[in-house]
């Protein structure tokens, strides 16, 4: 229910002019932006499925968090970079350390 309203929101918003469509990234999330009155802009993303804030391509998270001004253009991945991956935490896939030996190095203390 709360993404609908979010939506109408952002399409009322748009209609009124006090806010602007930035652009779409590759998976369907939006990215809005608005002027204050102070001459500051917010920015903010509409998901295209749930509230996962792991889909955001690194680009376009880089541009809500003011790094850059302008947009991404072209989302090309470098060499170098990794794929987002979503988070883990709670499903088997989660990372699990292995458990210490904690009798190899813990020297108990006795007076």
């Amino acid at each position: 229910m709360s993404s609908f309203i979010e939506k109408y929101r952002t399409k009322v918003l748009e209609i009124f002019r006090l806010c602007k469509q930035i652009g779409v990234d590759d998976q369907g999330n939006r990215y809005y932006e608005k002027r204050s009155k102070k001459g500051d802009t917010i920015r903010w993303i509409l998901y295209a499925k749930g509230l996962d804030p792991t889909v955001i391509p690194t680009a376009w998270l880089s541009w809500l968090q003011h790094t850059f001004n302008d947009p991404p253009q072209n989302t090309n991945i470098q060499s170098w970079q990794k794929p987002r991956k979503p988070n883990l935490s709670g499903t088997n896939l989660a990372h699990k350390p292995a458990p210490l030996n904690t009798q190899s190095f813990y020297q108990p203390w006795t007076p």
